[in-house]
């Protein structure tokens, strides 16, 4: 009887220390969200600094403690679904059939092309992702742009210099341009930075390649894309950038690299190129962090 009393007075006291642990990661978390939220309403941009510098870092995908910043857990990493070969040669994007070894190589560009591509080439050249956009690779992206985790652009950045790796020819030619696609001023004094320059700046520092950010303009606001068909979101941003007439000599006869973080249906990387072929660009290409991919 002694035991069995030895034994729940044992297992109550184990509750209780995990009660009290749970205590304390959920007032940390807590404190975390209060301190971003601070930040956001009254434009303390010094307070989440201050935050990382004394809560411990956290899995910006399953919120686990971690040992640093931009650092992702290991059960974050499972749920990630990396984009393979065989591709499309353009839009990159990945074939449910295998390609022979000698079309498609981890060193040369696959000759195949999507029906989409085929059907209507695009004004880019290639398109490249790392990931699929599902759920693994949304929660990541939705921590940088809305959660104020502006330290994820390191380890996105640096799974999308892989893909330039493996595509061997973005890297050789030493005069490509770095361009993020452009936020509005009012998105970009709303958001206060521009996502996809914090990427294609990091890419810049880990390639070598020139970031050129002042190049390709947005010249209007544009609604959201999200929930419009193809067609909407071609016109949503036609006649939406531009490349000013004293930026244009910066571009011609170069090839230009053009940074997003999502590639949807290609409407606004593929108006990005319109307008850079037209002021002069040799090549675009285009490198996101994830694109969608049909299951």
């Amino acid at each position: 009887m002694k035991s069995i009393n030895d034994g729940a007075r044992a297992n109550i006291h184990r509750n209780n220390i995990m009660k009290k642990q749970s205590l304390i990661d959920n007032l940390f978390e807590y404190t975390r969200k209060g301190l971003v939220w601070a930040a956001r309403t009254f434009g303390l941009f010094y307070i989440p600094r201050i935050a990382m510098s004394i809560l411990p870092p956290r899995c910006p995908v399953t919120g686990e403690i971690v040992g640093a910043d931009a650092m992702i857990s290991p059960s974050a990493w499972a749920e990630f679904r990396f984009i393979t070969d065989p591709k499309c040669g353009c839009c990159g994007v990945p074939f449910s059939f295998t390609a022979e070894k000698e079309i498609t190589t981890r060193k040369k560009k696959s000759n195949y092309q999507c029906p989409d591509c085929l059907a209507t080439p695009p004004y880019f050249d290639t398109a490249r992702a790392p990931l699929a956009y599902d759920d693994g690779s949304r929660k990541l992206i939705l921590s940088f742009k809305h959660g104020d985790q502006q330290h994820c652009a390191k380890i996105m950045a640096r799974l999308m210099v892989r893909v330039m790796e493996n595509q061997s020819d973005l890297l050789e030619e030493e005069s490509a341009l770095i361009l993020p696609v452009p936020l509005h001023f009012r998105k970009l004094v709303w958001r206060r930075f521009n996502q996809s320059g914090l990427l294609a700046q990091n890419i810049a520092k880990l390639t070598g390649l020139e970031y050129a950010p002042n190049i390709l303009l947005r010249t209007r606001h544009t609604p959201p894309q999200k929930d419009k068909n193809n067609a909407q979101r071609k016109a949503n941003v036609k006649r939406a950038f531009a490349v000013p007439d004293k930026k244009a000599r910066a571009v011609k006869g170069r090839r230009v690299i053009v940074v997003d973080d999502v590639y949807t249906t290609g409407a606004t990387v593929n108006e990005c190129a319109r307008i850079l072929r037209k002021a002069g660009a040799a090549k675009v290409d285009i490198l996101t962090f994830a694109r969608t991919v049909r299951d």
